[in-house]
């Protein structure tokens, strides 16, 4: 079962008898903001049934949107970032929004890529940006 922030609070205050523990365990949340930046992929393993997704790059947000998710994230406490779908480096503007994610200063968790289209630039900005 799924329960929104609030109501997890009350059911575990029920349960836990130190709120205040409580609340200052719940504040930080959401502890990672996960984004799926596109379901293409350049790969068609037999195994995998994501490049079988019919995605186009229209159907993808654009830098701009993500831009403004990412300055969202950058007001929360917990500051971290992850990426995921198919192959993200198919996203257009991958390099552009990891750029934008560490002069926001925000922690970059994961990127997660199959790895055929990094380059010395991409692996060089991967490490740079930790």
């Amino acid at each position: 079962m799924i329960m929104n922030k609030m109501r997890l609070k009350q059911y575990l205050s029920s349960v836990l008898p130190n709120t205040k523990l409580l609340n200052n365990i719940l504040d930080p949340f959401p502890m990672t903001v996960h984004f799926a930046m596109t379901n293409r992929c350049n790969l068609f393993c037999k195994f995998c049934g994501q490049a079988k997704n019919k995605w186009r790059k229209e159907d993808e947000l654009t830098f701009e949107q993500y831009k403004d998710l990412i300055d969202q994230v950058a007001a929360m406490k917990n500051r971290t970032v992850s990426f995921c779908g198919g192959e993200i480096y198919l996203y257009r503007d991958m390099d552009k929004l990891l750029e934008y994610c560490h002069r926001r200063q925000i922690t970059i968790e994961m990127v997660l890529t199959n790895g055929t289209l990094l380059n010395e630039h991409r692996i060089k900005a991967l490490v740079e940006y930790n």
